[in-house]
């Protein structure tokens, strides 16, 4: 983060957001790889149960911080994002529903196996890309106005912006 004085811009939202999705990305192909046994060891030792929980609970407080804070922040600067931005809360919703589902396959684990792994992996393939889409759409819609973004350091409106974007990937893992 760059610092400075109390007016000047204190982050590059846009590029913070795009670290964040790349890195849902990565812990997406991750879950994917140690689901089919093809990839490296879930995180830290976790159960595939676990990660796919922790990641599942990273990807819903990510969208909760956009939707509650950044969101407001952005239509506050440009009150013209509003269909972009019902589009992405919509999108939220939708991915929100798959993600309750995929917690649901991996809530019936039995000793870290799931009963029937094709349609574990079949929910995971459908969130997979839905979740891409989005994640490059919003992008094109948000990172130059993000990056634009001229707020305080401290002000609340630069509070909220990073709410969304920070600590959402340290989330404690699931049990």
């Amino acid at each position: 983060m760059v610092t400075g004085h109390a007016d000047d811009r204190v982050r590059r939202f846009g590029r913070e957001l795009v670290e964040v999705h790349d890195e849902l990305r990565d812990r997406l192909d991750d879950l994917r790889a140690a689901v089919r046994g093809d990839g490296p060891a879930t995180p830290a030792g976790m159960t595939p149960r676990a990660h796919c929980l922790t990641f599942c609970r990273a990807l819903r407080a990510h969208h909760e911080g956009e939707d509650a804070g950044m969101f407001r922040v952005l239509l506050d600067v440009d009150p013209g994002l509003a269909d972009t931005v019902d589009k992405l809360v919509q999108d939220h919703d939708f991915i929100a529903s798959l993600v309750v589902r995929l917690e649901a396959l991996a809530a019936e684990w039995d000793a870290d196996q799931v009963d029937d792994v094709a349609a574990f992996e079949r929910e995971l393939d459908g969130l997979g890309a839905i979740l891409t889409s989005h994640l490059a759409w919003e992008e094109r819609a948000l990172v130059d106005l993000l990056d634009g973004l001229d707020l305080a350091a401290g002000s609340i409106e630069e509070q909220a912006v990073a709410q969304a974007l920070d600590g959402v990937l340290d989330q404690p893992p699931a049990t």
